[in-house]
């Protein structure tokens, strides 16, 4: 169950943070200085027959449906967070019952260092893994990952204006680019980059 917890937390705060915090380079996030689709208010195309129909209701319906992903993984996270203290519990007490120690409730097993442990040991690798992703799509790509992550793809201007890349490259250090290309797109390397 801790893994499933794990997994639930880790998907729904990346998706609720990615609603609100910028990457800049990352493929996993919007770029801060344009407008796109997801930004546009809902409540602008309330009238048009292809609208969902919670967004032609609006109120409170419209609000809830807005965040209705962050919510279905907080809801899938509490629930396997219970499953994972009520099924950890009653193998906590078959051994705390061996050893001739007191059996506890859920909510003294919620307060064990063990049912913690269980938990924070599979969060951590869980945000370690995302956090690696975000961090890694902003230089490195994947053929055939999808358009975020085309090799084709130039990066931002934004990094360019920052300093982190050189947006004017010389002859002599293109040159030198598309031999390693060259060299790199040759022979089994370009083998395993056709598959």
């Amino acid at each position: 169950m801790e893994n499933w917890e794990s997994e639930f937390l880790q998907m729904g705060v990346f998706i609720f943070f990615t609603a609100f915090l910028y990457q800049k380079g990352s493929a996993e996030s919007k770029d801060p200085e344009k407008r796109e689709e997801v930004d546009r208010d809902p409540r602008n195309v309330r009238d048009k027959q292809n609208a969902p129909w919670p967004v032609r209701r609006g109120g409170w319906i419209l609000t809830l449906y807005e965040s209705s992903l962050s919510l279905a993984f907080l809801f899938l996270f509490l629930a396997s967070f219970l499953l994972h203290a009520a099924s950890g519990r009653s193998e906590y007490n078959e051994e705390q019952l061996l050893h001739g120690s007191s059996t506890v409730s859920i909510a003294g097993y919620l307060g064990t260092s063990r049912f913690w442990f269980e938990s924070f040991q599979n969060w951590q690798s869980e945000f370690l893994a995302i956090g690696c992703m975000v961090l890694f799509t902003i230089h490195l790509r994947q053929r055939g990952a999808g358009p975020n992550l085309s090799i084709a793809r130039r990066l931002p201007k934004a990094l360019a204006s920052e300093g982190l890349l050189s947006p004017v490259w010389s002859s002599r250090t293109r040159s030198r680019q598309a031999r390693v290309v060259m060299r790199l797109t040759s022979g089994p390397v370009r083998r395993l980059l056709d598959c």
